[in-house]
């Protein structure tokens, strides 16, 4: 009698209830949860490919913007690998060549022509014209 009287055994019990009482409060709220994720994705499972047609639109999109960017790398790898023909400046053309120059490319196109050139042809520029073109009048 003299431990129910005692008042730290009292407050044991008094917390041991408090305590089991909100493990089963817990364990009712935990049921009630899985039950509302259950109902939540067997909605979802209902919808779910007709949510899952952008996504995958998406991705099959981007796998084609990367293949079409390795594409474009490997044709300037090529394209940097074959020499073209040698650019000269204009200013370069001018100082160097101080009377009328023009010069030709290998398949007979004009790359570069300084300002006496296109004074003496008439042409504001004859930049990316053949030479048949050009010299027409020529005899």
């Amino acid at each position: 009698m003299r431990l129910a009287t005692n008042p730290i055994v009292l407050r044991m019990a008094l917390v041991f209830v408090a305590a089991g009482f909100a493990f089963v409060m817990g364990l009712l709220a935990m049921r009630r949860m899985r039950r509302s994720i259950r109902e939540e994705a067997s909605f979802s499972e209902a919808r779910g490919p007709a949510e899952s047609f952008p996504l995958h639109t998406y991705h099959a999109v981007i796998q084609q913007l990367k293949q079409q960017k390795h594409e474009l790398q490997s044709l300037q790898l090529v394209e940097r690998a074959v020499p073209g023909p040698r650019k000269i400046s204009v200013r370069l053309c001018s100082r160097i060549f101080p009377p009328a120059c023009s010069f030709s490319l290998r398949t007979g196109w004009c790359g570069q022509v300084n300002a006496s050139a296109k004074q003496i042809l008439g042409f504001g520029s004859p930049t990316g014209m053949s030479a048949a073109e050009i010299f027409r009048e020529a005899n």
